[in-house]
């Protein structure tokens, strides 16, 4: 389990969690970020950026997709990885858009050209 940490940063360990391959410890890193907010978003960007592991980097992609305070910060980030090799990642970032309810002009067009993604899932998660 991952501490709750309500007066900190984010830690190494909650953000390296969201990859976890045990659901109940992606949950329980989940939470903790979650209670951050806003202050969890530049550990998550940062993981997202350096993670090679891409269930690390799906973890922090649907993290991104929970925190609307960070909405500014993720849009750009999100919008770039529509054009990921990995076809899990693509539609992640979709899912993680429409959460975010991107309605400004560069997301919807890039969720517009995800509709044509050579992957029917990421067509499906462009929806």
């Amino acid at each position: 389990a991952f501490p709750l940490l309500l007066a900190g940063e984010p830690s190494s360990e909650q953000v390296a969690g969201l990859g976890a391959p045990d659901a109940a410890a992606r949950r329980s890193a989940e939470q903790a970020l979650i209670a951050q907010g806003e202050k969890a978003a530049p550990a998550v960007l940062a993981a997202l950026a350096e993670a090679q592991d891409e269930e690390v980097r799906l973890g922090c992609i649907h993290m991104l997709g929970m925190l609307p305070a960070a909405r500014a910060r993720s849009l750009p980030v999100l919008r770039g990885l529509l054009g990921d090799p990995a076809w899990r990642v693509r539609s992640r970032a979709c899912i993680a858009l429409g959460r975010l309810r991107a309605l400004d002009e560069p997301s919807l067009s890039a969720l517009a050209e995800a509709l044509a993604d050579p992957c029917r899932s990421v067509g499906r998660a462009a929806r």
